[in-house]
């Protein structure tokens, strides 16, 4: 009895181990080859993946690329010519705080990208999608407060844009880029 229980035993973990074995070799993963580079642009300290010999299949002629080559980083609209950027993008300034926050996918923004005063507070926050605006996008003045705030789909305004000058508020609708209605308040601040 105890012999038979060990052979069942020991043909369940021979049977798990295959199963695990198949799943790598029917389901492999991409295999991204990928290196940090480092560079100074002025005071500023840049680290950034980049793609080793990589080319795009498809390209977008919409929307711009970043790439690497001798030692600077480069945009084009519609194409590359040297390494294309892939995986964390930071910059940090000449104290050391972070500036700018993102990622890149095969050379186009991707996600959530946060820009940074020099002084520490959160700047701006966008969101793109295969290198266009997709999502909410916030602008935030020095002391913390939304100054502009807007919806993108496509990299196309869409939905309801708020944005602040001086003291009036703008709401502004649009749908696909095209502004639909237009309302201006005012803002009354508390007076001291």
């Amino acid at each position: 009895m105890y012999m038979e229980s060990n052979n069942v035993c020991r043909r369940l973990i021979i049977s798990c181990a295959l199963v695990l074995l198949c799943t790598g070799i029917c389901w492999p993963q991409e295999f991204v080859n990928t290196r940090k580079i480092s560079l100074n642009r002025g005071d500023t300290l840049v680290i950034a993946g980049i793609l080793a010999d990589v080319k795009i299949e498809e390209i977008n002629p919409m929307v711009y690329y970043f790439w690497y080559d001798n030692g600077q980083i480069f945009s084009n609209q519609g194409g590359h010519g040297g390494n294309l950027l892939h995986g964390d993008y930071v910059e940090y300034g000449p104290a050391g705080t972070l500036l700018l926050k993102g990622q890149y996918d095969k050379g186009t923004q991707s996600g959530k990208w946060n820009y940074w005063y020099p002084v520490g507070a959160l700047k701006e926050s966008i969101h793109y999608e295969n290198g266009l605006l997709e999502g909410d996008n916030i602008r935030y003045s020095m002391d913390g407060k939304i100054y502009f705030q807007a919806n993108y789909h496509e990299d196309q305004l869409h939905g309801k844009m708020t944005t602040v000058k001086g003291d009036t508020l703008f709401q502004i609708k649009y749908k696909k880029g095209e502004e639909l209605k237009r309302e201006a308040m005012h803002v009354f601040q508390n007076q001291k």
